[in-house]
């Protein structure tokens, strides 16, 4: 993305283009998309199973852990860079995305802290061996309102006790590593939070994956229950009880990191299927066998999409008109090429 670049009625304007490197990690994220995870996205689907094989492929091809800083060994991605791998990926099968997206999600407190020790022991075994990461912070009697933290932390010498049971976690019936929040004093709320990071091997960590779950279903999720676990104190991520700023940083930094509310990096998983869906539908308009469904399919996905993609919904819904006899699709097609029309020349003002 550049700088102020040019005038436009007098206004000075943002350019948007990517640059010559981000279009090549694009076209890098495409290509291992189209190549790696969408001819698998059903098969993995049916089976209730998240394809680690394919994860693994990610990660050899040096499209996963994209956020370590280039001091440790990584590439030292912004957000840009991480929207785009996830836009490629999303259009293939969101729920993939997802289990690739997870591990820098999972590892945001630590990018976050200032443990330098920590960051040495981790980031050069996530970058050398294949590893995931997860983040948990739900538990079974809360969400969202992370200062209702129930997992317990309590100090022993040099080290800290865990015990609780986490809820609803990406990647956490998979991963090697664990971001885990605790409180001390559930009483007090955000002040008692402590950060840590947690081994999948240590004693007393269980992981119960789930199954059968509707939709995404190759993103596995799954409880964590901590009965006794023991963690040495170089584990502990930031400073004791300011696990709750670094909860709500890595969050920040890894969910909805924004430039005066701009697209969320979240967004991508969530909008991008709509425009994979889409040019699925128009490959499949010279298919006789299923021409009128695929361009009813073609023309519901661009309804929903015409005011973000019109220029690309314009172009769909004319080949869906060349290609439909349906008189009903006909005219849902025609007026939502007229939306494409009108919300094209509003973006090109």
């Amino acid at each position: 993305m550049a700088l102020w670049s040019d005038y436009r009625g007098g206004i000075k304007m943002l350019d948007f283009s990517l640059s010559s490197e981000q279009l090549k990690l694009q076209q890098k994220a495409r290509e291992f998309a189209l190549n790696e995870i969408l001819p698998l996205a059903a098969y993995y689907d049916e089976i209730d199973k998240t394809p680690l094989p394919v994860l693994k492929k990610a990660y050899d091809a040096d499209l996963m852990n994209g956020d370590i800083p280039k001091a440790y060994g990584g590439n030292g991605f912004g957000l840009i860079e991480h929207v785009i791998v996830t836009e490629e990926f999303a259009a293939a099968c969101p729920g993939l995305a997802t289990s690739i997206f997870d591990n820098s999600l999972g590892l945001a407190p630590l990018l976050l802290s200032k443990n330098k020790k920590l960051k040495n022991k981790y980031f050069p075994e996530i970058l050398k061996s294949f590893k995931l990461i997860c983040f948990a912070t739900s538990e079974p009697t809360m969400g969202s309102d992370v200062a209702g933290i129930r997992c317990l932390v309590k100090k022993d010498g040099d080290d800290y006790i865990l015990n609780g049971t986490k809820y609803w976690v990406t990647n956490g019936g998979l991963a090697d590593y664990m971001s885990i929040f605790a409180t001390a004093d559930p009483d007090s709320q955000h002040e008692g939070i402590c950060a840590f990071i947690v081994e999948k091997h240590w004693p007393g960590v269980t992981v119960k994956p789930y199954k059968n779950l509707m939709g995404s279903r190759y993103s596995k999720t799954g409880d964590l229950i901590l009965e006794d676990v023991r963690v040495p104190k170089e584990n502990l991520v930031g400073e004791e009880f300011e696990g709750y700023k670094v909860l709500m940083c890595g969050m920040a930094n890894a969910l909805a990191q924004r430039d005066e509310d701009k697209k969320l990096l979240l967004a991508a998983l969530g909008t991008v299927p709509d425009d994979g869906a889409l040019s699925m539908a128009i490959g499949h308009l010279d298919n006789p066998a299923i021409k009128e469904e695929a361009s009813f399919a073609a023309v519901a996905i661009s309804e929903m999409i015409v005011e973000d993609e019109p220029e690309k919904v314009a172009e769909a819904l004319e080949k869906v008109l060349q290609a439909t006899e349906n008189e009903d699709v006909t005219n849902r097609a025609e007026a939502a090429l007229e939306k494409a029309k009108e919300a094209g020349k509003e973006q090109g003002e």
